[in-house]
């Protein structure tokens, strides 16, 4: 005989246990994201903790009427439901997905925390106001993310755009407290693409965890067993993708895995192993040589029937993943010395912000950057002269000035002025020294070591003072006077957060001071390779 439902059941949604009123009655939640709940916000959201959602009035309530990606994973297990399906939840989620970030992209990015300029006992991660310390159970949260995300899962089994949004929605709190600007339209809609792709969920949810839970332990400040734990579990995540990464993936797969991996390098980096992260990204070096060779346009040919990958095409190019890998490749072999990893063509020059947005460096001077790691590396690709560069560095100019904006001192747009125009003198100061071969006492490098200081004076305690990170370390190479290399000590001292540059700047200190009580000494004369030597004495790859 059936069990009978009651009315009362049907209308509310439960789940009818018949008479028997000492069970409790469970209400089925058919829809874990409704229609009408939309993440919409006209800044730039504020990072919070725990929820998808960034509205300054949101509730508790709120959140747990969405339930996290770990809470619908879990759900899913244990109900065995197949939730909803429909495909048009992923042109909802991209509607939500565009509305998080900020519709004025002259407007200034909002930061949650200040990363410089700190006194000794300032704490270098702030905690968001409200948000109670979380313990070392958080670790056993993550594992059970790890597990309740697994590839296992089907995404067709989820609520698509409740998974969507959520990730998109975290990913854009972590990320944004340190980009440079907001990003434009068209890589806000790779973003979107770059989320579609399960193992890159996987990975990114798992770093938005490791990296909630560092800066509420303060695990990034002091690297120790903490830190050893989560990179334990990033090791056994990356376990998972390797068996995936072979030759044979189709298109959309073969990329999903690559992208996936690539975010689990830089969280190592984020984590403090650069060896590790810098390794990771070595491994990938053939995969990305093959999804490069899918797409004929961004391949060159040289005179010598060789065929390199286009650098401007390919920073510029849709293919988010790939443009993302070469700019990583470009930063590491100019802060660490380090030879690149592809060999580039130059034909052209780069067209669009490249990723100005998020590290500041403009397009054209990251090029030519590139060509100088090219250039030591011995390549056997056509460079230009190193006259031909140094004009190109004196006739580039920022956007701003060629649109004759003006600039009010103090302002965002002037402060983000100050650190583009430091770049000039950063790649000068690297085409004498990493080219030409002349010493840090040449009169032009120190004039431009002179033009970095007063820069950094403009700046004081600005909160995209991160992205100086690049013009201390080149100025603290060249700085012949003690009392510059103590600014510069104690300037990269106060850049912790490794976000913004994938290293922190006590990590290049160890580096310098090396180089000033050996080779420097005493005010001395100092060589690029005598840099290089240094860095790979207290910091080997």
């Amino acid at each position: 005989m059936a069990r009978p439902y009651c009315e009362k059941c049907l209308r509310g949604g439960y789940e009818c246990l018949g008479y028997e009123e000492d069970q409790l009655r469970i209400k089925i939640l058919w829809n874990h994201l409704p229609a009408s709940a939309d993440i919409t916000t006209s800044e730039a959201p504020a990072p919070t903790v725990g929820g998808c959602r960034n509205d300054p009035a949101s509730t508790v309530t709120d959140r747990v009427a969405k339930p996290s990606i770990l809470g619908t994973a879990l759900l899913y297990r244990k109900s065995g439901r197949a939730l909803t399906t429909d495909d048009s939840s992923f042109e909802n989620s991209a509607r939500r997905f565009d509305r998080l970030w900020p519709q004025n992209q002259s407007q200034p990015v909002l930061y949650s925390s200040s990363r410089t300029h700190k006194p000794d006992n300032a704490e270098p991660l702030d905690t968001v106001a409200g948000v109670k310390e979380i313990g070392s159970d958080l670790a056993e949260d993550i594992k059970t993310l790890h597990r309740s995300i697994s590839a296992s899962i089907d995404m067709t089994h989820l609520d698509k755009e409740a998974y969507l949004a959520c990730v998109a929605g975290e990913y854009v709190l972590h990320v944004l407290d340190f980009w440079f600007t907001p990003p434009s339209a068209i890589v806000r809609d790779c973003l979107k693409g770059q989320v579609r792709g399960t193992r890159t969920m996987q990975a990114m949810d798992l770093g938005t965890m490791v990296l909630k839970t560092c800066a509420l332990d303060q695990g990034l400040r002091n690297p120790g067993t903490t830190l050893e734990r989560y990179m334990a579990l990033v090791d056994k995540f990356e376990q998972n993708f390797t068996t995936d990464l072979g030759c044979n993936l189709p298109p959309r797969d073969a990329t999903d895995c690559f992208t996936a991996r690539l975010e689990l390098a830089i969280l190592k980096f984020f984590l403090g192993d650069s060896i590790a992260g810098y390794t990771l990204l070595q491994v990938l070096r053939p995969k990305f040589l093959l999804l490069v060779a899918t797409d004929s346009g961004l391949l060159v040919e040289q005179p010598n029937g060789n065929l390199a990958v286009s650098f401007p095409r390919t920073l510029s190019s849709l293919r988010h993943e790939l443009a993302r890998f070469i700019s990583y490749d470009v930063i590491l072999s100019f802060l660490l010395g380090a030879p690149p990893m592809i060999e580039y063509g130059y034909e052209g020059t780069c067209d669009g912000d490249g990723f100005e947005w998020i590290h500041g460096i403009p397009s054209a001077l990251l090029q030519i950057i590139s060509q100088i790691n090219s250039w030591r590396a011995g390549p056997r690709v056509h460079l230009d002269c190193w006259q031909d560069l140094e004009l190109c560095v004196f006739a580039w100019k920022p956007l701003q000035a060629t649109l004759g904006e003006s600039f009010v001192p103090g302002s965002t747009a002037f402060e983000r002025a100050v650190v583009q125009e430091g770049w000039r003198h950063v790649v000068l100061i690297y085409i004498y020294m990493g080219i030409c071969g002349v010493s840090s006492h040449d009169p032009r490098i120190q004039a431009s070591v002179d033009v970095i200081f007063q820069l950094a004076e403009k700046m004081r305690n600005s909160r995209i003072g991160i992205h100086m990170l690049p013009h201390c370390v080149v100025a603290g190479i060249a700085a012949r006077l003690e009392k510059q290399r103590i600014r510069v000590y104690e300037k990269l001292n106060s850049f912790l957060d490794p976000r913004a540059w994938l290293l922190r700047g006590p990590q290049f200190n160890r580096a310098l001071y090396h180089l000033w009580h050996s080779t420097g000494a005493g005010g001395k004369a100092v060589t690029w390779d005598d840099y290089i030597r240094a860095r790979d004495t207290v910091m080997p790859l």
